[in-house]
This record gives structure tokens, sequence and C-alpha cells, in this order.
């Protein structure tokens, strides 16, 4: 597994994106937000193959809800505003932001990859070959299924994976 730096990311290269990095950058992290910006603004206009898993769309529209809703007082903790809304009918309609971070990766010229047939198994293979977490193992799984070499996160679990090289903000 290489680690690399992203500003060093070659023109033309094709990567998996991982979910922190979509995180980074709409929450202006202010360490990491505007280096993920960038990235983003280089998948957009087509310098870089950007590839988002549906499993990461839904880690980053569960993280971008959970996230809106404490800023708007909903819950001060994520296990407060998943019961909250578990017990409402509708608090999920003041939710804005979300839908707007979530139309800009649809916007963008990533190309969204959807699970095939032998993901889950070979995620399976994956946590028990390399001693992953189930969500960084389904990840590679795509990474695999799709041909994709190159992974774009900040989750130092993925040097684990010999043939994958990461790029991290």
């Amino acid at each position: 597994m290489n680690l690399n730096n992203l500003d060093l990311l070659p023109y033309g290269t094709r990567v998996i994106i991982d979910s922190n990095i979509f995180m980074y950058a709409a929450l202006f992290h202010p360490v990491f937000g505007e280096t993920c910006r960038t990235f983003l603004k280089k998948v957009e206009s087509g310098e870089i193959g950007g590839y988002v898993p549906t499993t990461v769309l839904n880690e980053v529209l569960y993280r971008f809800m959970i996230t809106e809703l404490i800023e708007k007082k909903i819950g001060k903790t994520t296990s407060d505003v998943i019961h909250k809304v578990k017990n409402s009918s509708d608090l999920l309609k003041v939710l804005e932001k979300t839908w707007i971070n979530l139309d800009y990766i649809y916007q963008m010229e990533c190309k969204i990859i959807t699970e095939k047939e032998d993901t889950f198994s070979l995620s399976l293979g994956i946590i028990k070959g390399f001693q992953l977490l189930p969500k960084d193992a389904f990840i590679v799984a795509y990474a695999k299924s799709y041909n994709l070499t190159n992974i774009v996160s900040n989750d130092r679990d993925f040097n684990r994976i010999p043939w994958l090289s990461q790029w991290h903000p």
C-alpha cells in the first residue's frame, strides 16, 4: 500500500472516494477542508476520474443528516437525534444543507458505482484477510470489482491493502 499526498494526485487518475473526503469539504474542516474541496473540483472538471460507491453515498447522506439536525438543535448527540427522528414523522422536513450537498455530489462528474453480485462475498474475504471492519472492506470490494487501484481517504486502515494506493488530504 502506498500512502500519497492528495495534492500530488496525477491528472487522469481513477480513484474511489471515501465518505470522509465529502464530509471534510462540505463541513469546511479546518485542516482538510480546502484540500478536499480542491480535489472535488478536479473530479468535477474531469481532471480526475472519481468513483463513489452507493455505500459511501449512504454513509455521506446519514452524516449530512445527523450533522444538520444537530446544527438545528434537534438534538445534542447522534443518538439523541436518532431517537427524536424515530419518534417524529416530520423532523426530516427541516433538512436543507443535506440535500444541497447531496445534489452537488450527483452533479459532479463522478461515477456512482453500484454493488455487483460478488461485492459482499469479496468483502468477507477482505475482512478475514486484511482485518478491516465491514464498512471499509465493502469499499475495498467495490474498488476490486471496478478495477480501481487508488482510493482517496483519510482512513489509514486502507493502508493494509497492498494493491490499493491511498491518497490522503
